[in-house]
């Protein structure tokens, strides 16, 4: 059966992906392939030093208190070796225990979402832990029941109490959450900083064309007859503003200061970093090739091309 899934599995990946047939389409996909395991292993732009304590203060972080991990550790353990659903946990524990293992010591980047496959089947395992701590009916003299299962009770009292101590935690992080993404209109930074340049400088310039934009990661502007948006995932340099001929530069200040921390030149993976290092530098610094800063606080700067700026914005 195992033979016959994996056939078929592999089976159905070719044909799903039909430019596999051609040499040089499995060569690209190859090398892209390559190019993302590398990327995840060392970090897609600059050097990323990490390693399993930066995973177990994501989880703590995100997911739970130190206490309840141990717990559910415990728990799936107890249901591998007791109990009547041992083949489920021991497949939790030959699933978790690998993939805990590569992200631990293979993986230099932490998405959040990367310990949630791990986290919920074991987490899932916490039934075991108290089916077999829950002591039996009381019968006969209640001090005799207490020593005879004083320990059970003991370990039932402190999974009880761990279990409300992460659900606190995950309440103390739900309702936050929940209020801001209820509230995140109104909240929102990127809306608020667009709302500032539109109602002090956008409204202000009147082309009969579409005004050239260039928006960094994590910055707003809406879709509108009155702008030619361009946007790029990642980083961006000189070359980048010229190739979409950008008449206005919308970057956001997290994204430059990223990567212009001191060592980040040494850092990077590829040899081209430092055309991006030097813009983001001139972008810091008010100094952009062709552009006159137009406004910026901490969240936010914006750049106009320099003869946009001298007609719209100059003193006379």
């Amino acid at each position: 059966m195992a033979a016959q899934f994996v056939t078929i599995m592999f089976c159905t990946f070719v044909l799903v992906n039909p430019f596999l047939f051609w040499e040089s389409e499995r060569k690209f996909a190859w090398k892209t392939q390559s190019d993302l395991h590398d990327a995840m292993g060392a970090g897609f732009i600059v050097e990323y030093t990490s390693g399993p304590l930066d995973w177990y203060n994501l989880v703590v972080k995100k997911f739970s208190i130190p206490a309840f991990l141990l717990l559910s550790a415990v728990s799936v353990v107890i249901g591998a070796l007791k109990g009547p659903r041992r083949l489920l946990n021991q497949l939790i524990i030959i699933w978790a225990v690998p993939f805990a293992i590569y992200i631990l010591v293979a993986l230099a980047i932490h998405p959040g979402h990367f310990p949630v496959p791990i986290l919920l089947p074991v987490f899932s395992s916490l039934p075991a832990y108290f089916t077999f701590f829950t002591p039996p009916k009381l019968t006969g003299s209640f001090l005799d029941y207490l020593k005879r299962h004083a320990l059970r009770l003991v370990m039932l009292v402190v999974g009880i109490t761990i279990v409300a101590a992460q659900f606190s935690f995950s309440l103390s992080r739900d309702i936050p959450h929940y209020l801001s993404v209820l509230n995140r209109e109104q909240n929102s930074r990127s809306l608020q900083f667009y709302e500032k340049i539109n109602n002090d400088y956008l409204l202000h310039i009147t082309l009969a064309r579409p005004l050239i934009v260039f928006r960094d990661v994590g910055m707003y502007i809406p879709d509108s007859p009155k702008y030619e948006m361009h946007f790029k995932w990642g980083i961006s340099n000189y070359n980048t503003i010229q190739k979409f001929n950008s008449e206005m530069l919308v970057l956001s200040k997290q994204h430059l200061y990223d990567y212009t921390q001191e060592g980040m030149l040494e850092k990077g993976r590829d040899p081209d970093f430092v055309l991006t290092y030097d813009f983001y530098k001139d972008a810091l610094e008010g100094t952009v090739d062709g552009f006159t800063l137009l406004y910026q606080d901490d969240f936010g700067v914006v750049y106009l091309s320099t003869p946009l700026y001298v007609n719209y914005f100059s003193s006379p």
